[in-house]
């Protein structure tokens, strides 16, 4: 299966939609999106949940569709999955200050 790079209509429908819906709207739901890969009428991209999946499917991904299907000429799909979560490495303990070797060891005071 060849692979195919819609990478830069992509990026130019997405340049498009932030002209138009503007910062605050764009960088909300527009901008989460992620493109993934692309087949010959198929682009994959994620987005971060299911509830952005459903408002960004409904409201945005129509109007993202037919950009770049004007830029490409083309009548392309664009199926959304919900990115998985991204293990972090486990994070260190803090270290803990050493205990001077050379201090003597407590004793109890003489009685």
């Amino acid at each position: 299966m060849a692979e195919w790079n819609y990478k830069t209509f992509w990026e130019e429908s997405l340049s498009q939609l932030k002209k138009e819906l503007g910062d605050e709207e764009y960088g909300i739901w527009v901008s989460k999106v992620e493109y993934i890969r692309a087949e010959e009428t198929v682009i994959y991209a994620s987005v971060p949940s299911k509830f952005f999946l459903g408002v960004f499917g409904s409201k945005y991904l129509p109007n993202l569709t037919g950009k770049i299907g004007e830029l490409t000429g083309k009548n392309l799909t664009i199926p959304l999955e919900v990115q998985k979560k991204r293990l972090e490495p486990a994070k260190k303990p803090p270290k803990l200050p050493r205990k001077n070797k050379n201090r003597s060891k407590l004793t109890k005071p003489p009685v």
